[in-house]
């Protein structure tokens, strides 16, 4: 039930009456006892608003916060321990090659375009033995650090 102020114009006495909202209440002054009705106050609510219940924006960035947390938390594991480096076996004309460095000197010996032989090749760079994107580890692992 919500707290209203009403304030005594004879005495200048403010008072504090819980009633419904739906009430239309006529008091008078306890204090000076006039026939005088008491004026409403539209008063601040100095606390602010309390939210009640599950889904309140109140509530929601805890929530929010804890799955940033959790999905940092998850990335960072699928990387160390999947990788995210390049999953494809450099070859050429069924011929695989251990690099994709070894695979454009062949390419381009044959007389094929190397070009996207030497994108994988820097790309490679940041992979490291594990399989795992260094570049992308990093970020995933900066990413879990601020959460």
């Amino acid at each position: 039930m919500p707290i209203y102020e009403y304030k005594c114009n004879s005495c200048d006495v403010v008072f504090e009456i819980p009633h419904s909202i739906k009430e239309d209440p006529v008091f008078h002054c306890q204090e000076c006892e006039s026939k005088e009705p008491l004026v409403r106050l539209i008063s601040k609510n100095i606390a602010g608003f309390i939210f009640k219940g599950n889904k309140t924006e109140a509530s929601n960035w805890k929530e929010k916060r804890w799955r940033v947390k959790k999905n940092a938390d998850l990335e960072l594991k699928q990387i160390e321990r999947y990788g995210s480096g390049s999953r494809l076996v450099p070859n050429i004309g069924g011929t695989e090659f251990d690099s994709w460095k070894d695979a454009g000197k062949a390419a381009k010996e044959a007389g094929m375009d190397s070009s996207s032989f030497e994108a994988k090749s820097q790309e490679s760079k940041l992979v490291s033995s594990d399989g795992i994107n260094i570049k992308k580890w990093k970020a995933a692992k900066e990413k879990k650090d601020l959460a």
